[in-house]
């Protein structure tokens, strides 16, 4: 069925921005674990459904030889992850693209963190 478009009144945002900004608060209030309501909301959960439990292990084991600047093993466990989906893993193919750029040689002044002020994800 077309519905027709959705006609917004001054009041209908209003309400919808108190909703938004209750919900917002709810989440920074003590007590709140992130790390619960990744694990029971059901939004987040269809949107992670996808990440199975042996590509967040072998990802994460790349993103760590990465960072400590073991370019050559994360390159190997990052192509792994970068079609182990069945769709390639866009994070995957952007941090090998990086390390390309030098050979996957992490270069002498490494920190285990890359400025991103200019990154591209072409």
């Amino acid at each position: 069925a077309n519905w027709p478009p959705q006609r917004w009144t001054t009041r209908d945002r209003f309400k919808v921005r108190q909703f938004l900004e209750n919900e917002k608060e709810q989440k920074w209030a003590d007590g709140v674990k992130m790390v619960n309501l990744f694990n029971e909301n059901a939004d987040i959960a269809s949107m992670r459904f996808r990440y199975t439990l042996e590509f967040i292990h072998v990802f994460n084991m790349g993103y760590q030889n990465y960072s400590q600047g073991e370019w050559q093993v994360a390159q190997r466990l990052l192509q792994r992850t970068r079609d182990m989906l069945g769709v390639e893993d866009g994070p995957s193919v952007a941090l090998l693209k990086f390390m390309e750029r030098t050979n996957y040689e992490a270069p002498d002044t490494w920190q285990g963190i890359r400025d991103l002020g200019h990154a591209s994800l072409s």
